[in-house]
């Protein structure tokens, strides 16, 4: 099951795409690093193939200081 969260990092709030495997506890973990586009369907699909594995696996927006035209991330990538 994969979803998307926030957190606050220095007062500004980040989106992440979490895969978590829906069995356990205790499960090994990968950070899924996007490319210049930004967090899009092709890195959920990793993170949600990943967490299918067994890993939780975590898609951080590096771009959640910028805004979508700044970043050069279309708005279908960022969520609008």
């Amino acid at each position: 099951m994969a979803q998307w969260d926030r957190i606050d990092v220095d007062a500004s709030p980040m989106r992440l795409y979490v895969g978590m495997p829906s069995l356990g506890r205790a499960f090994p973990a990968v950070i899924v690093i996007h490319p210049g586009s930004g967090v899009d369907k092709f890195i959920e699909d990793r993170v949600e193939n990943l967490a299918q594995q067994g890993y939780l696996a975590i898609a951080p927006d590096l771009y959640h200081r910028q805004t979508s035209a700044a970043a050069g991330v279309s708005s279908a990538a960022a969520g609008v």
